[in-house]
C-alpha cells in the first residue's frame, strides 16, 4: 500500500500539479463561457426564452410587481416572459446571447456572491426583495445591472392591458382633439 503511495507522489511534483491546476482552471472557464453564450432551448410556445429564463423574469417583475400592489395586478398574472420574447427574438444572435447571459448571471449571482445558496428565481420574495434593494443603494455595476432589471421587468408588465387599464392609459389622443389658433 505504501509503495503505491510513494510512487504516486514522486509522480505528482509541483510543476504537474501547477499544471494540472492550470488546466482544469482553464477547462472550467471554457465551460463557463461555453455556458454563458449557448442559447437555450426556447420554452413551448416561446421563440426565444427557455423556461427557466421566463421564471426567473417572473420572479424579478415580482419584487416590484408583488401580489396586492396599489396597481392590483400582480407579475405572476402578466406575461412577463412573452413580451420579452417577441422583441427578443427581433434582435442580432449576439444580442439575444448576451441577454441571456445576463438572465443566466443574474439567476446565479447570489449563489456566486455567497449570499445564499440558492438561484435568485428560488429565493422567497423578501430575500429576493432584500437583494435587489441592497442592488439598488449599491453603487456601480449592481446598480446598473437593477436598473435593466426593472426596465426588462417594467417593460413586460406595463404592456399588459390590464395594467394599462388600473394606471388609466389610453393609446392615442382623446378627441375631438383642441384647435390652435
Amino acid at each position: 500500500m505504501s509503495t503505491g503511495f510513494t510512487e504516486l507522489r514522486a509522480r505528482l511534483t509541483r510543476r504537474r500539479l501547477l499544471a494540472l491546476g492550470v488546466g482544469v482552471g482553464a477547462l472550467t472557464i471554457a465551460g463557463s463561457v461555453g455556458w454563458l453564450v449557448s442559447l437555450p432551448t426556447p420554452a413551448p410556445g416561446r421563440q426565444a426564452l427557455s423556461e427557466r429564463e421566463g421564471e426567473l423574469l417572473v420572479r424579478l417583475a415580482e419584487v416590484w410587481f408583488p401580489p396586492g400592489n396599489p396597481l392590483g395586478v400582480a407579475a405572476a398574472d402578466v406575461d412577463i416572459g412573452g413580451e420579452l420574447d417577441r422583441l427578443l427574438v427581433l434582435l442580432s444572435a449576439r444580442e439575444q446571447r448576451a441577454l441571456h447571459a445576463l438572465l443566466r448571471v443574474v439567476d446565479q449571482l447570489p449563489r456566486a456572491s455567497l449570499s445564499s445558496s440558492a438561484r435568485f428565481s428560488a429565493l422567497p420574495l423578501a430575500e429576493r426583495r432584500a437583494l435587489i434593494s441592497g442592488w439598488e443603494r449599491s453603487g456601480g455595476p449592481k446598480r446598473q445591472l437593477a436598473g435593466v432589471l426593472r426596465l426588462l421587468a417594467g417593460l413586460s408588465y406595463f404592456e399588459d392591458e390590464r395594467v394599462r387599464r388600473a394606471i388609466g392609459h389610453v393609446h392615442g389622443c382623446p378627441l375631438p382633439l383642441p384647435v390652435a389658433g
